[in-house]
């Protein structure tokens, strides 16, 4: 039978909620010649990837370089409340544990695995999912297709922040992830004062990076700027002093920070 089984195995599809994910400055440390930062964040991402096992256990998950995928089995309501309720938490730990910025893209579309290989998967959901990272999301957030969830009941208005689904100024919907904060609608300071510290010290971080060109640091502060103003926008719909002060030195790109960040301002 020139060596070919007599009972191929299946090719199964099913329609999936798959979320592609990027970690935001993973390759200019791993393609550095700082062999102490290479070495630190080669820890730090065994650690992120424990913590994605963790906070994802009821979901399939491939790790590679700097990329996350996370589907699900099905689409049903509960299934992509689940996702987008552990990606927000996901994103806002990645940042305040790790100082590191994400994005991706999540849609709803098929899936196509071999029925006796659990390791190969491929499809258009992975497709479109990247693409919406690649192209579309451009700052730090995680994407939500608009053909795929615009009619469902947490679509938002824009500039709202109230809900696990937020709509942001170009009419894109994205994550809230700092609805993760809040406990039965009240905001737990502490955690969005750790979120805005932990802006601050990737955003110092990002201005010393001398050594990049002109061009590239204006793209890395603007996605700095997104950040800054996705807290302060957030804050200032749910009424909480924790806003940021900041500046712009547009000549030099460059963010400076008028004075620290304190829960004991408010009011």
């Amino acid at each position: 039978m020139n060596g070919m089984s007599a009972n191929p195995a299946l090719t199964l599809t099913k329609k999936c909620m798959v979320a592609f994910i990027d970690i935001l400055g993973s390759k200019s440390i791993l393609c550095s010649d700082d062999k102490k930062g290479v070495e630190e964040y080669v820890r730090g991402i065994r650690g992120f990837n424990d913590m994605i096992y963790d906070e994802f256990p009821s979901f399939h998950i491939r790790t590679f370089s700097d990329n996350i995928l996370i589907y699900t089995d099905d689409c049903s309501e509960s299934s992509i409340m689940a996702m987008i309720n552990s990606v927000a938490h996901l994103q806002y730990e990645v940042l305040c544990q790790f100082k590191l910025l994400m994005r991706g893209g999540i849609v709803i579309d098929d899936l196509h695995w071999i029925d006796d290989d659990e390791d190969f998967i491929t499809g258009r959901s992975i497709v479109r999912a990247h693409r919406i990272e690649e192209s579309k999301a451009k700052n730090p957030r995680i994407m939500m297709s608009k053909k795929d969830f615009s009619d469902m009941r947490f679509y938002m208005a824009p500039c709202e922040y109230g809900d696990c689904v937020a709509k942001d100024k170009d009419g894109f919907l994205f994550v809230n992830y700092l609805q993760t904060t809040m406990n039965e609608g009240f905001p737990n300071e502490e955690l969005i004062e750790k979120h805005a510290r932990a802006i601050i010290s990737h955003t110092k971080a990002d201005t010393e990076k001398r050594g990049e060109n002109k061009e590239k640091r204006e793209r890395i502060m603007m996605k700095d700027v997104w950040t800054l103003e996705y807290h302060n926008g957030f804050c200032s719909a749910n009424d909480i002093p924790l806003e940021i002060s900041y500046d712009l030195d547009g000549g030099e790109n460059i963010i400076m920070f008028a004075e620290d960040v304190s829960a004991d301002k408010k009011g």
